[in-house]
């Protein structure tokens, strides 16, 4: 919610598309602090009827994102539902974000286990995000959403991820709503670990893995 660029994630994105064998866009959403909840929402709602104004037919649209960013594909969807517009085909999310209560025990059983994401960190930014607005908001923490009618959805998540939870809990959530879910739940890999691809065996199967499921 509040760091990350276009230059730091084109590669990550780029494999996934390729992978997927699909044209990949990126949007270079609103950060926190300076444009709290709910500016980088909007934007990614921006982005995708811009993408349906082109042309491009939902049933070509997949859409992806990682940790924030898959907070964010979560809230798109009930706003592309609220709105009354054709649902995209596939949702892929890596690590995602998807309760932002602070409640789920991997916050606290994973904290040392986690490599990559430090608890006070995490919550200075999640503040930033939030600027005072009630995190039971189902934007702002999809798993309390309504989300019957979503199109398939694919969640990877590390076993070691303090994040852990927002997965399991969120694919359970889904599940329950009658969508199509695929949890994938890896060991030994920390938080989105996709960006080491080339570099470790286990991030080019993550990208495989997800890539595939996109493009079907």
């Amino acid at each position: 919610f509040v760091i990350g660029s276009l230059r730091a994630y084109r590669t990550l994105v780029a494999r996934i598309g390729q992978a997927a064998g699909r044209r990949s866009y990126m949007v270079q959403y609103r950060l926190a602090p300076e444009h709290p909840f709910p500016a980088g929402l909007e934007d990614v709602f921006a982005a995708y009827k811009g993408l349906l104004a082109q042309g491009h037919a939902p049933e070509d649209i997949a859409l992806c994102g990682d940790s924030a960013g898959g907070c964010l594909i979560f809230g798109l969807v009930q706003m592309i539902a609220e709105a009354g517009l054709p649902m995209p085909a596939r949702v892929g999310v890596m690590s995602p974000v998807t309760d932002l209560r602070g409640i789920n025990p991997s916050l606290t059983q994973n904290q040392r286990k986690d490599p990559l994401i430090s608890m006070r960190w995490g919550l200075r930014g999640q503040r930033q995000y939030l600027a005072g607005q009630d995190p039971s908001d189902p934007r702002i923490s999809p798993i309390l959403a309504g989300l019957a009618g979503c199109p398939p959805v694919m969640i990877q998540v590390g076993c070691d991820e303090v994040l852990r939870d927002d997965s399991v809990l969120m694919a359970g959530h889904l599940t329950s709503q009658g969508v199509e879910m695929d949890l994938r739940v890896w060991p030994d890999v920390p938080h989105v670990w996709h960006f080491m691809s080339r570099w470790v065996p286990e991030a080019d199967a993550g990208i495989a893995e997800m890539g595939a499921f996109l493009k079907g």
